[in-house]
């Protein structure tokens, strides 16, 4: 069933798993508040408010993308399909947020 009212978002940090639901209209509020702000760099805000209406659960590997030249984080959608959405270390503001869901 979807829960349209929540993202799963899951980080892997080596064998713990750190799960929590965050609020999927909050989640877009702030990728859309990071497009308008950031009007020069704004590709990842731009593809997370694309997938966010139909994103189940965000997967981040830590120790994974620790190795990668640019992390990334799995989307699973809806449908059962998984996007790979890449996300470079220079967008910390993305990342910062990403985190701050699962303290």
């Amino acid at each position: 069933m979807r829960d349209l009212k929540h993202i799963s978002l899951t980080i892997v940090r080596g064998n713990i798993a750190i799960m929590h639901d965050i609020d999927r209209d909050n989640f877009l509020d702030l990728m859309f508040s990071l497009k308008r702000n950031y009007t020069k760099n704004n590709q990842i805000a731009s593809r997370f408010i694309e997938a966010i209406p139909e994103t189940e659960s965000v997967l981040i590997y830590e120790d994974r993308n620790v190795e990668l030249d640019v992390p990334f984080v799995v989307l699973k959608m809806f449908d059962g399909e998984y996007k790979t959405l890449y996300i470079p270390r220079s967008h910390k503001i993305i990342w910062g947020i990403l985190n701050e869901f699962v303290k």
